[in-house]
């Protein structure tokens, strides 16, 4: 037979209540009771009346805890070391060498006349005279046989405003041009030109 205490019998009703109150009372002696009048009233009679027949009760004894026994620790077995084999080391294939190709050689540039500076000399007689092209005048002294170059100098005086030396070289510059060669007129060849028409007579240098 089990005994209850205040919580246990809180949650019971009164009619299961009083079948305990009876069983207790079977055990004790007392007297029966049919039902109480509340639930108060019902638990504080049980819980005098378990006192009552708390030696008259059996009560199984509870079992001795007994420790487990601790398992003994075996020491897991150490796994063997095996070595990992060698990578083969393969060698990588050389690579072709291959000769460069080398960019074909740039052409040479013709080289250009290097233009003479605001000045050049001219041998006059026994003497050499110094002339700035910006301060030179160029005049006509005789005709030359048409188609030569020497000609294409006087008609370059004849169309300049003032005879000017600069103003002739450029107008030779852009009407000549010099039979079987790619070379083009620059001021240069004007102006070694226009001195060696003055040297042989057919333009004068003031």
């Amino acid at each position: 037979m089990n005994t209850y205490n205040q919580a246990e019998l809180s949650n019971l009703k009164i009619a299961d209540i009083t079948a305990l109150y009876n069983d207790f009372a079977t055990v004790t002696g007392a007297k029966q009771i049919k039902k109480f009048s509340d639930k108060t009233t019902a638990i504080k009679r049980i819980l005098q009346i378990q006192e009552i027949a708390a030696p008259y009760i059996d009560v199984e004894p509870e079992p001795e805890a007994t420790e487990a026994p601790e398992p003994e620790a075996t020491e897991a077995p150490e796994p063997e070391a095996t070595e990992a084999p060698e990578p083969e080391t393969t060698e990588a294939p050389e690579p072709e060498t291959t000769e460069a190709v080398k960019p074909p050689k740039k052409a040479k540039a013709a080289k250009e006349a290097k233009p003479e500076g605001k000045t050049f000399t001219m041998l006059v007689g026994a003497d050499t005279l110094t002339y700035n092209v910006e301060e030179t005048t160029v005049t006509v002294e005789k005709e030359a046989k048409e188609g030569t170059l020497a000609a294409s100098i006087i008609q370059a005086v004849k169309d300049s405003i003032d005879g000017s030396f600069t103003e002739v070289a450029d107008n030779l510059i852009a009407s000549y041009s010099r039979p079987k060669s790619a070379k083009t007129v620059d001021q240069a060849f004007a102006i070694r030109k226009i001195k060696k028409a003055a040297q042989k007579g057919f333009v004068k240098l003031v």
